[in-house]
């Protein structure tokens, strides 16, 4: 019954706001969905619209096969909700610019019933393109006369947002594009990501008519062959949750649904994982970061600076090892940035009335009294422990849980994230 509850209150979280014109999207890479069925995609939606998401950009690269995986993200999408929205944003970085190619598919989907129309336009994104000039002098001259003029001459007129992050600013003052979808939401150094960039990017896209699409995303570290690095991801999540209530950005694009090779993953684990990334995704369960949305998308939606709190829960997130924790068998290295993220265990808390919050971790524990509200608390971790946590009130305990052992000998490097939550 507290479970049916729970997902009851987060559906009307953000239910009386689904008509609000601003949209919260899930980056999806398709290329992760080669075993997929039409009943995959229905749960991925449901899902994703459980938690207030309004869509999906659906990255594509250029495998046919992947035409086919749309295809069957629209049928499923139908049949599911009216209001889920899907659009295309092509993936220059693996697909060649070939714009027969990339207007053949945008006509294929344009007239779908869940696909995402703009100001009476077809809205196409892309993850990069800016080197890509179609055979013509600059970017804009190239994606205009290529791409975008042909598709309207065909009755099929496009909204056109980019994520030409390389360009800055410089984005959205081509005169092709529409709106600018940013991919800079993980810091490069050891400080903490700010909303600098949100803040120029919204002001400068609506002086200039256009949109800016702003970025939030969970985590990052990948550890493969060809990339191996981390950013500082402890307080990553909550720090862009609020920037976006701060900033009002024009749209959000949670980054990402399904891009388990980056762990920064917040849909179930299904599909193709990127191969090698299996040892450090499969047992890292990513839902509490997905359940953590529905009080900021509909305060988003509505323009409050405070998320609307209407269910209590607890969520929390750590590593698996410690930072300094040396592998037995790992052939690929100590990631890049791994350095700038913290020894410690994280725990954000919704309240709707004061509580007492106790987490332990081997010798380290300790109670924090909270207010209602959203408040986040810290320890640090011990190797060789395994995390619990619990709410009480009034001297009473109200919810439990102990999440998986901190590894103190470990075999290979591992910076990817273990989530929870619990819910009262």
């Amino acid at each position: 019954m507290k479970l049916l509850l729970f997902f009851a209150l987060l559906v009307m979280s953000f239910t009386s706001l689904v008509q609000a014109s601003k949209l919260v999207v899930a980056h999806f890479i398709v290329g992760n969905t080669y075993p997929y069925t039409i009943e995959n995609w229905k749960e991925d939606i449901k899902d994703a619209h459980s938690a207030g998401i309004d869509g999906f950009a659906l990255n594509i690269g250029g495998d046919a096969w992947q035409v086919e995986r749309v295809s069957d993200a629209y049928e499923a999408a139908s049949s599911v909700s009216p209001d889920f929205k899907l659009f295309l944003s092509f993936d220059m970085t693996v697909m060649p610019a070939n714009p027969d190619y990339i207007e053949g598919i945008v006509r294929r989907f344009a007239r779908k019933p869940n696909q995402l129309w703009w100001d009476n336009k077809v809205f196409v994104s892309t993850f990069s393109g800016e080197s890509d000039f179609f055979g013509h002098s600059d970017v804009s001259t190239g994606w205009n006369l290529a791409v975008k003029q042909p598709l309207e001459s065909a009755g099929y007129p496009i909204f056109f947002a980019p994520s030409w992050t390389s360009l800055g600013g410089g984005a959205l003052q081509q005169s092709v594009t529409d709106g600018f979808v940013s991919w800079n939401t993980w810091p490069t150094t050891s400080a903490d990501m700010n909303a600098n960039d949100d803040y120029y990017y919204k002001q400068l896209a609506n002086s200039l008519g256009k949109i800016y699409i702003a970025p939030i995303s969970p985590w990052f570290y990948t550890h493969l062959s060809y990339k191996n690095w981390a950013y500082k991801s402890d307080w990553l999540y909550v720090d862009r949750l609020q920037q976006m209530l701060d900033v009002q950005p024009d749209m959000i694009e949670v980054l990402t649904w399904n891009d388990f090779g980056e762990s920064h993953y917040i849909g179930k684990i299904q599909g193709a994982l990127p191969s090698g990334s299996e040892s450090y995704v499969e047992g890292f369960d990513h839902t509490a970061w997905r359940l953590m949305l529905a009080p900021y998308i509909a305060a988003f939606k509505d323009g409050a600076r405070k998320p609307y709190i209407n269910f209590e829960s607890l969520f929390y997130w750590y590593r698996p090892s410690s930072k300094y924790s040396v592998p037995t068998q790992d052939g690929i290295g100590y990631p890049s940035g791994g350095d700038y993220d913290q020894d410690k265990i994280y725990a954000v808390v919704y309240l709707l009335q004061p509580a007492e919050v106790t987490m332990s971790c081997g010798k380290n524990s300790q109670t924090f009294n909270a207010e209602a509200g959203v408040h986040r608390f810290s320890i640090n971790m011990a190797p060789g422990s395994s995390p619990s946590f619990s709410v009480s009130r009034q001297g009473k305990e109200m919810a439990s849980q102990t999440g998986p052992k901190i590894e103190e000998t470990i075999k290979e490097y591992n910076f990817n994230a273990h989530t929870g939550y619990l819910f009262f």
